[in-house]
């Protein structure tokens, strides 16, 4: 009994590309190159499609006997009504099936934005991958790149002729890691699109680096950057970054200053003596040996005696500003009570036109003596507000160094006064 091979064999031709896309505002025709050595001992191909309705081709009424180029062009028509299922076949004409044939799609795609569209092997015109059978292979001689299944099937012992420019390379054949990185940039963005979009605010404490209007909610101590969450996804989803430790931005380390004569190195020390010429600035230990003589103070002891006395400003600055908005509240008011009292009188208590005039001037005047310390309390109550924010950002971002002039200012706030607005509350509250 005879033992029959139920594999297909393999094509004795090669048909490139495999697949035929046409876009809109793009050149519409395409072309199909069949090529075999086996033509010159007989081989005859026989083409069958189903374009007939939907596309101008050139392919021959006989059977292919050379080496051959074919050309579909689409009806303009019949752009968008294209079926999924368009063929062109070619096989062996001694074969009575389709089972061992080469078969080309002919599809229509949408227009994609140039951001949108995927790299594509310009031979099967499969868009590549960053691993497996479509990555990238650069051709060593030429600088081209295919993907590395048609790679498999040009190389012969360890040599490949350039389907563009026939230029012969050899071995080693590198990944187009460039191209890979770009593949794997795409798939983040497209991540970022499905990704849950982080709420915007218009003046965030600590400013996302990816978007100024995001919140920060993490910190990166490797990039040693502030992230909003959706932005550290996006950013460390691939391997180079995939190990990076992220921390609560409230967690985030202290950001040292750097030193004055070395500025790729943090300071370690601060001079704290007025005489000396470096008084306030940091510096590393080998300018502590070799050019600042006498001691200086911890920078990290420094750093966090000055959270300690911004945290205590922050504390003792709410109960003043709260008095401020009292008077606040207060003055506003005097005044509406003081137009209805006046509107009261000028409408059931006064007759004359002369009686109104006077009533109008009071009023005037009486304004006029609130306009001023409410003009004085609304400018208070925004340094203090400033102040605040200020303060809140230097803890948020762990910038505690050089914060003198910001620690002179809160303690003088925290001593203000909104003054004595008791004439106002005798005539009114009494």
């Amino acid at each position: 009994m005879n033992e029959t091979n139920e594999n297909p064999k393999e094509p004795e031709f090669s048909v490139t590309p495999l697949v035929l896309k046409f876009r809109r505002n793009e050149p519409k025709s395409q072309r199909i190159d069949i090529k075999s050595d086996e033509f010159k001992y007989g081989l005859m191909i026989r083409v069958t499609h189903n374009l007939s309705d939907h596309c101008f081709t050139d392919i021959p009424i006989n059977f292919l006997t050379s080496n051959s180029s074919i050309h579909v062009i689409p009806k303009d028509n019949v752009m968008k009504m294209m079926p999924e299922k368009l063929f062109i076949k070619f096989r062996n004409h001694l074969d009575e099936t389709d089972e061992n044939a080469i078969t080309v799609e002919v599809k229509y795609v949408e227009e994609k934005d140039d951001q949108e569209k995927a790299p594509e092997c310009e031979i099967c015109l499969l868009e590549y991958t960053s691993e497996g059978k479509r990555d990238p292979i650069i051709l060593s001689a030429c600088g081209h790149t295919i993907c590395n299944s048609c790679f498999q099937q040009l190389a012969e012992r360890n040599t490949v002729y350039c389907p563009f420019d026939r230029t012969k390379s050899k071995g080693p054949f590198p990944k187009n890691f460039a191209l890979c990185e770009m593949l794997q940039y795409n798939k983040r963005m497209g991540r970022k699109r499905n990704l849950e979009e982080t709420e915007e605010c218009i003046e965030p404490i600590i400013p996302c680096c990816e978007n100024e209007h995001h919140e920060s909610t993490c910190y990166c101590t490797n990039c040693e950057q502030d992230y909003c969450m959706n932005c550290y996804t996006m950013t460390h989803s691939f391997k180079t970054r995939s190990n990076h430790k992220m921390v609560r931005i409230s967690e985030k380390p202290l950001v040292k200053p750097k030193c004055l004569y070395h500025p790729n190195v943090n300071g370690e020390l601060i001079c704290k003596t007025e005489e000396c010429d470096m008084f306030g600035e940091t510096y590393c230990w080998k300018c502590a040996y070799f050019r600042h003589k006498h001691e200086g103070q911890c920078i990290e002891e420094y750093m966090k005696n000055n959270k300690k006395t911004l945290e205590k400003i922050l504390e003792d600055l709410a109960p003043t500003l709260r008095k401020f908005w009292n008077k606040f509240n207060f003055l506003f008011d005097c005044l509406e009570k003081l137009e209805k009292a006046a509107e009261f009188h000028s409408a059931n208590c006064i007759k004359t036109e002369g009686g109104r005039l006077k009533m109008n001037d009071f009023l005037r005047a009486e304004k006029k003596k609130i306009f001023g310390p409410q003009r004085e309390n609304d400018v208070a109550i925004l340094k203090m507000r400033e102040m605040e924010k200020r303060i809140k950002l230097i803890l948020f971002t762990k910038k505690l160094y050089d914060v003198e002039q910001v620690v002179k200012h809160g303690q003088k706030m925290i001593n203000l006064d909104p003054g004595n607005y008791g004439r106002w509350m005798r005539i009114f509250l009494i």
